[in-house]
């Protein structure tokens, strides 16, 4: 089993121990002029010919991407910071954080703003979320569908919470 660093790079004995940040750039420079690394990110992408397996596949990835802004608050006190689950969680938090902070919800369809913020919701994430990232701030703005969103072409309904907010899965 893996031991979380300290920020000094001594093992310790906290799984979310503060880790040292990736220094990797966060723009790139083209003929174009500056942009960030993550213009070209699915959540930003036009989404008026996606199927429900599309809306799918940008589930899974913000919900991977959400995983790494830590644990959810009802379930820190609930993990032991000696299991696998919380050492895996404690190298996935704060690896994202450039991707995060660059995230321009203006860019994105209402359809992927209300799918976050649904997320963030149900894994108890979204004050964590816009407290750390304030760009983020603007899903607890974010208004209802008009229709709803359909994650699967045959949906179980298996997911409660999601149900109710018109996200079938």
């Amino acid at each position: 089993m893996g031991k979380a660093f300290s920020v000094l790079g001594a093992p310790s004995t906290d799984p979310f121990a503060e880790r040292p940040r990736c220094d990797a750039p966060t723009t790139t420079t083209t003929h174009r002029g500056a942009h960030t690394m993550h213009d070209d990110a699915l959540y930003y992408a036009d989404q008026s010919d996606w199927s429900p397996l599309d809306y799918q596949g940008l589930w899974r990835y913000l919900n991977r991407l959400f995983q790494t802004l830590g644990p959810a608050p009802s379930k820190t006190n609930a993990i032991d910071p000696a299991s696998l689950s919380a050492q895996i969680q404690a190298r996935r938090t704060g690896r994202r954080d450039d991707e995060l902070a660059a995230m321009d919800l203006n860019r994105m369809s209402h359809e992927t703003t209300y799918l976050m913020k649904h997320m963030l919701i149900r894994t108890g994430r979204l004050e964590m979320a816009t407290r750390r990232f304030p760009n983020l701030a603007g899903l607890h703005e974010v208004g209802e569908l008009e229709r709803p969103l359909y994650l699967d072409d045959q949906p179980t309904f298996v997911h409660d919470y999601y149900t109710r907010v018109g996200i079938y899965l």
